[in-house]
């Protein structure tokens, strides 16, 4: 371990230069990058923002796949179904991809995914928003290299370990986190068997800034607000249901009639006879894709996610990777229509 000074300051600076260069050099990737190497199978991926399932048409996305046929990167633009094509042999590949803004010093999308090809053959990408990081790991004022760095990211879409690999502290103590989903994340290190600690709040494109202490759980600002925010919430929380007791037993507040579960969203009972071919299609899906596509047709063929999303009360990660499933079956088509979609039956099935 080193004492914490300029030299670490300036190496955690040199990293975190390299780490987000690549955004300036984008542009001039795109119509030059050269095409993956001849493989024998063609593998289509359809680029999506993992939330909303917004496509991203010409777009200049980065890609990187590596397996046990070796390693390749490439910069491609996406077609105007926001797919792209690259050629691999017969394995299985993980295949990283990110869409970056070089008006922001951190990163702005990525996301991951393990595909094991076969044949040709076709899959989506889903990119969530993200923003980078930089720091150092200290331990009695000391800088402390090969430090283990991990996150804890409650609301990401990707798992941060598949996005970003292994994270340590280098020289001076200083690391570096390429991709940190938007959101609260803890940034935890550990080393010499003590850990310490850091929350922060990140929004797309930023570069949030950290310093970890060994054996110390050290809190941010936005911690300590949102801890006494907390405080509060909760003692409102105690105030108003000691008023409602009150109101209660005085027999001054009526009872609920309605339960929790009859205040649900419901789907009309109403809805699309189904013909013998729907009955089959939807014996050949999951239990969570003929959920999804029976409540289509009770609400006439047509309906929106958000709909789907408080009558089923499906995850919506889970219904994104659903509704994605069923427009590759060609059952619905999705539209985005705002910050949500509106899905239809297809001619082809509802016929």
């Amino acid at each position: 371990m080193k004492h914490a000074g300029r030299g670490g300051r300036t190496m955690r600076t040199l990293i975190v230069f390299l780490l987000l260069a690549p955004p300036f050099i984008t542009a001039q990737l795109v119509e030059e990058a050269p095409p993956f190497p001849p493989g024998e199978f063609t593998l289509t991926l359809f680029i999506k923002e993992a939330n909303t399932l917004r496509p991203f048409p010409g777009q200049a996305v980065a890609l990187a796949v590596s397996g046990d046929g070796g390693e390749l990167k490439g910069v491609f633009s996406t077609t105007p179904a926001s797919s792209v094509s690259i050629s691999l042999d017969a394995s299985e590949w993980k295949i990283s991809g990110e869409i970056d803004d070089a008006a922001t010093p951190g990163k702005d999308w990525t996301g991951a995914l393990a595909v094991k090809i076969a044949n040709d053959s076709s899959s989506a990408l889903y990119l969530q928003q993200v923003a980078s990081a930089m720091g150092e790991v200290l331990e009695e004022n000391r800088t402390v290299s090969g430090a283990q760095v991990t996150l804890a990211c409650p609301g990401s879409f990707h798992d941060p370990a598949l996005l970003n690999g292994e994270i340590r502290s280098g020289e001076g103590g200083a690391f570096s986190i390429k991709y940190l989903p938007v959101g609260m994340c803890k940034i935890i290190a550990s080393a010499n068997g003590k850990s310490g600690s850091v929350t922060v709040t990140a929004k797309q494109g930023e570069v949030k800034e950290a310093v970890i202490v060994l054996g110390k759980e050290a809190g941010t600002q936005e911690t300590r607000w949102l801890f006494l925010a907390g405080i509060v919430i909760i003692a409102a929380a105690m105030g108003a249901g000691a008023w409602l007791y009150f109101k209660k037993t005085s027999g001054l507040v009526e009872k609920p009639k309605k339960r929790r579960e009859e205040q649900k969203v419901r789907a009309p009972e109403t809805g699309l006879k189904k013909t013998k071919k729907m009955l089959s299609v939807l014996g050949s899906l999951t239990d969570r894709e003929r959920q999804v596509a029976e409540f289509v047709l009770r609400e006439g063929g047509k309906t929106t996610q958000a709909r789907i999303y408080r009558a089923l009360l499906i995850p919506k990660a889970s219904l994104s990777r659903v509704i994605d499933s069923l427009e590759r079956r060609n059952v619905i088509k999705a539209t985005a229509v705002g910050k949500t979609n509106e899905l239809e039956l297809t001619q082809w099935f509802a016929e």
